[in-house]
């Protein structure tokens, strides 16, 4: 036997989340460039580093719940209702400007967020046409680094003895 590193494993459905993302994505400037009329290429070209965020922070999560979920089975379900609080929380399907006029506690929540400045990578140069700000821009690099340095530590640590909990 061969021994493959852990993180692959992982890596799999995540490749298949990309490319539907991909597929969206395509989409959704075909649509916007339809309503729009014109999309400036120059600010696109900054969709490729957040995509790459974007894929990395998926990897790295799926890394973290693979690790959990194999010590806690039961954690699926916990997941669930996380991952529904955090989508509501996160401004998918509304600007975040909708959430800051109320004020609130709800608004600190989504400012909180650092999701928020992840889907403002995405969401700046398509729909403003403009590049993301650069506190959005590190925010989400921090993110990332966080993320991704749990995920490596928690698969270093389980590792050898990660096989014996399937």
């Amino acid at each position: 036997q061969q021994q493959v590193p852990l993180a692959i494993f992982p890596l799999r459905p995540v490749l298949g989340a990309g490319f539907h993302f991909l597929v969206a994505l395509t989409m959704g400037l075909v649509v916007t460039t339809y309503f729009k009329g014109y999309l400036d290429p120059l600010t696109l070209l900054s969709l490729i580093p957040a995509t790459a965020i974007l894929f990395l922070l998926g990897w790295f999560f799926a890394i973290i719940s693979a690790v959990v979920y194999t010590h806690f089975p039961d954690a699926s379900h916990l997941l669930e209702i996380g991952l529904q609080i955090l989508f509501y929380v996160t401004p998918i399907l509304y600007k975040p400007d909708a959430i800051a006029t109320r004020g609130g506690k709800l608004a600190l929540l989504v400012n909180w967020n650092p999701l928020t400045s992840v889907m403002a990578l995405i969401r700046t140069p398509i729909l403003e046409g403009t590049f993301p700000a650069l506190q959005h821009i590190v925010i989400s690099l921090l993110f990332l680094v966080i993320v991704g340095t749990i995920a490596v530590v928690l698969l270093r640590k389980m590792e050898r003895t990660l096989v014996f909990w399937i």
